[in-house]
């Protein structure tokens, strides 16, 4: 191809079909040429004949005068043939000339046109050249797409494992708090702090104290707020009930199996009290509990609810009813 975009072979078939064209008009007029030449000397040769028919009638000698017009005549067929002869030799010559230029530009156009199959398969190959290298390239992205995805799917197995890992961990350090968590249960109402002796509680028309014990029963110390309180009362207590809140400022600390105990103050009974004690027409509840942490800093809470026994006997069962005790909030503020 041309710089223009145009083809190379139909420019040099039209420079060989001028040059050929040339030849053949320049045998036509050299053909040309030489039959004007003869056609005049012909013309010529005919004015004489013509002119000695003339002077042929003036003449005498008709006889000499016949045989100079069939000499002329010879010669005038003769001079034709002649003129004929040359004529096709040029003619011939111009055919030979024309068709061997006619064979030249036929081979060099088989020539171009194998040249132009050439490039054309060459321009094929370099086609299928870049074709496969574009396949090859969409199998190189597909594959490292592939990769990616795998490498992606690996990094959330791993991440899936490591939740569940975490999970795992997280569930077994539950599971251990749990299982050493502290517990405190109550271990009794006496009379005095001496644990002891057991000392039962008296009731009298003069103000006593009695002692609530508490025991960590759990498998780990606990950081404690323990409250207690105490209700003479005829009737069911309420559902939810709020102690006093206790004296001191801070937390007591329970080691594993420690014990503790909280003083209530109870005021003198009158003797009408004293004697509904008696009859059991009246208890006297008595209301205790913790809210506490271990050593993970978990919360806990626990509450109890006891009365005397209506039988006397120094002992102290739980009441009939659920209840939900606690320490007062309002006492909060003045410890601060």
């Amino acid at each position: 191809m041309g710089s223009d975009g145009s083809s190379d072979k139909p420019s040099v078939a039209v420079v060989g079909g001028t040059q050929a064209t040339s030849d053949v008009v320049d045998a036509n007029k050299e053909q040309r040429e030489i039959g004007e030449k003869f056609a005049a000397l012909e013309s010529q040769v005919l004015q004489k004949l013509a002119d000695l028919e003339t002077s042929s009638f003036k003449s005498q000698q008709a006889t000499a005068k016949g045989q100079n017009i069939m000499t002329w005549a010879t010669v005038v067929i003769a001079a034709t043939t002649i003129a004929y002869a040359i004529t096709s030799y040029f003619q011939l010559r111009s055919m030979k000339e024309t068709g061997a230029d006619t064979h030249d530009l036929a081979v060099a156009a088989q020539t171009q046109a194998n040249a132009a199959q050439a490039q054309s398969a060459a321009a094929q190959t370099q086609a299928n050249s870049a074709q496969l290298a574009v396949v090859t390239s969409l199998m190189q992205v597909m594959q490292s797409m592939r990769l990616a995805n795998a490498t992606a799917d690996s990094a959330k197995a791993a991440k899936i494992s490591a939740v569940n890992s975490g999970r795992a961990v997280s569930s077994a350090d539950r599971n251990l708090q749990i299982s050493l968590k502290p517990s405190l249960s109550p271990d009794g109402i006496f009379g005095s702090t001496n644990l002891a002796a057991r000392q039962r509680v008296v009731f009298s028309d003069k103000p006593i104290k009695i002692y609530v014990f508490m025991k960590n029963t759990g498998q780990s110390p606990a950081s404690v707020r323990d409250f207690a309180c105490g209700m003479l009362a005829t009737e069911p207590l309420p559902f939810e009930i709020e102690c006093p809140r206790m004296e001191y400022v801070g937390e007591h600390l329970y080691e594993t199996g420690g014990e503790h105990w909280l003083s209530i103050d109870i005021p003198a009974f009158s003797q009408d009290d004293l004697e509904a004690i008696k009859t059991n027409k009246k208890r006297l509840y008595v209301i205790f509990g913790a809210s506490y942490k271990d050593q993970f800093g978990n919360s806990y809470h626990s509450d109890y609810c006891m009365m005397n026994s209506p039988t006397d006997d120094g002992s102290w069962p739980d009441c009939p009813e659920s209840h939900y005790a606690r320490e007062a909030k309002q006492a909060q503020k003045r410890d601060k």
